[in-house]
């Protein structure tokens, strides 16, 4: 329960810091990655909308609710390989937990 507030605390000073305010009321205008750091401290990065990860299905909102908006996944080393041809992977390690929430 403290991992998931921490997470969302971490998506929503995200989200505010890379959208506009009427942006980030609206909701997230891309793909975000949330993952945990070694320190316990979680870091996020935006995806492209083209983004593929072997093995991980694609998160997806519907309007008016999301359902399905957020996917949760185990960093392996060839997931962070992957990702690292989109976002900076340095302080992603394996077996520590990521989260992909779409945007709506």
């Amino acid at each position: 329960m403290m991992h998931t507030l921490m997470m969302l605390a971490a998506l929503a000073l995200a989200a505010l810091a890379i959208t506009g305010k009427e942006e980030a009321q609206a909701g997230l205008s891309s793909y975000m990655i949330c993952w945990t750091m070694p320190s316990g401290q979680s870091d996020c990065a935006q995806l492209p909308r083209g983004y593929r990860i072997y093995g991980v299905r694609k998160p997806y909102c519907e309007r008016p609710t999301c359902h399905r908006g957020r996917v949760s996944f185990v960093l392996t080393r060839s997931r962070i390989s992957r990702l690292s041809r989109w976002i900076d992977t340095s302080s992603m390690f394996p077996t520590h937990v990521a989260t992909i929430y779409a945007p709506k």
